[in-house]
């Protein structure tokens, strides 16, 4: 039986691929620190598992789609020889259990340094990170802070340890605790030196100024990145603070009352919190027409269906429909339209809420609300409005301008019939305006 390939981006490989992760940074910090203390590692259980562990993650990256130039690769050859071409030979000898060798001839000390190949597991957190960067829900500039912490942290314990293991070979010195190492390799690579901490053989100097040379490419690397790092952890709130500083600005410079001010703020504000900054076209323009159809079908396509004389039509024509869609925001208070008013395009309520008002404008007589529509009769029929809509809180409405939807039905003249003919059935029901 043909075993099916995992999807790349699958959530149990994603699951897999932290597994593995968190594992090598176990296995990254255990085994100098048991080298450096010359501990045991003859843990065989946990060294079983480890094994056990990389070895099926070679079989499973044997079994995995892949990404070539945005192609997914389903062949298996093909996956085959990319995979023995990058990463293989690093997770082969990686999985290699020389932990377990060492174990077993205890009195051959270089086996036991030869556990150290475990470590070439780590080449493979830089391909997982980067598709962690490509998550929408990871902020980029965090995890790349974060990365860099990792490493520094991960540096700092080898340090430490190299530390450790210098000072007990040369028995004379004493093996100092894991506490005063990290400690002197801190303040060592961070170029503070305290100096109750020192080196006081050869061997020891010639260590601490390799740490403090790796302190200094730290320190530059700080300098250089760092200020930009956090400058790019929240570019839209930055863009927002900017924006609201020169709105701020041209409000004061030219009088505008504080009422009318406080109400430009609490727009603003709607907006960012709704993440309405940026205008969905805007944001789509650099993608290609098919996906672009294909976001705006998933984003829009219920409230579409809602609408009687859009049911059974052709998908493509429905597609082409969302296209067209314009995104409004309305205040509070705010007039949609008012009675007499010759209409020109319908509404579907998104987010919030509409009244519609009685003929003096003194009542409401229905209120609309999110997945709700009206002033559709506008796109087929040149008619003054019968009601006047207000917006009863902040409101997010699309509208269909009669304009785009007479340049569909050009487009699509099977459906011009079936549309007016259900537009006449409408007509024949209360005002166009009752809840929906």
């Amino acid at each position: 039986m043909k075993v099916r390939l995992i999807a790349a981006d699958s959530m149990a490989k994603e699951a897999w691929d932290v597994l593995v992760v968190v594992v090598t940074i176990f296995a990254a910090i255990d085994i100098p620190f048991k080298l450096a203390y010359n501990y045991s590692l003859s843990n065989i259980p946990l060294e079983l598992v480890i094994t056990l562990l990389f070895c099926v993650d070679i079989i499973i990256h044997f079994n995995t789609q892949i990404y070539v130039k945005g192609i997914v690769i389903n062949d298996r050859k093909h996956i085959a020889q990319h995979y023995l071409r990058t990463f293989f030979v690093f997770d082969l000898v990686a999985a290699v259990p020389f932990p377990l060798v060492a174990a077993g001839f205890p009195a051959i000390v270089p086996l036991s340094w030869l556990s150290l190949t475990r470590l070439f597991k780590l080449v493979r957190i830089h391909t997982v990170i980067s598709r962690w960067k490509n998550r929408q829900a990871i902020n980029p500039s965090l995890l790349r802070l974060g990365i860099f912490f990792f490493w520094i942290f991960l540096l700092a314990h080898w340090i430490a340890c190299v530390w450790v293991y210098i000072a007990r070979i040369e028995q004379f010195v004493g093996t100092p605790p894991y506490i005063d190492a990290i400690y002197w390799c801190i303040t060592t690579i961070t170029t503070v030196g305290y100096g109750d901490i020192s080196p006081v053989t050869d061997l020891q100097k010639i260590w601490t100024m390799m740490a403090m040379i790796v302190g200094v490419g730290i320190y530059a690397y700080v300098i250089g990145n760092i200020a930009s790092l956090l400058s790019h952890i929240d570019v839209a709130k930055a863009s927002f603070s900017k924006q609201m500083e020169d709105i701020n600005s041209f409000l004061s410079y030219k009088s505008v009352p504080k009422r009318v001010k406080q109400k430009v703020h609490n727009y603003y504000q709607y907006l960012w919190d709704n993440r309405l900054m940026h205008c969905e076209h805007e944001l789509l323009t650099t993608l290609p027409q098919s996906l672009k159809t294909e976001i705006s079908t998933h984003l829009h396509k219920q409230l579409i269906e809602h609408v009687p004389f859009f049911k059974n039509t052709d998908t493509a024509f429905i597609s082409h429909i969302i296209s067209q869609l314009k995104l409004q925001v309305f205040l509070p208070g705010d007039f949609i339209f008012r009675r007499g008013d010759i209409g020109n395009c319908m509404y579907f309520i998104c987010n919030g809420s509409v009244d519609v008002l009685s003929d003096d404008e003194s009542t409401s007589v229905a209120t609309l609300k999110e997945g709700d529509y009206f002033g559709e009769i506008a796109l087929v029929k040149k008619v003054a409005r019968t009601r006047s809509v207000v917006a009863k809180e902040y409101c997010n409405l699309y509208i269909l301008e009669k304009t785009d939807f007479d340049a569909l039905l050009e487009k699509y003249p099977e459906f011009k019939k079936h549309i007016y003919d259900t537009i006449k059935e409408r007509q024949k029901e209360p005002p166009e305006l009752e809840p929906k």
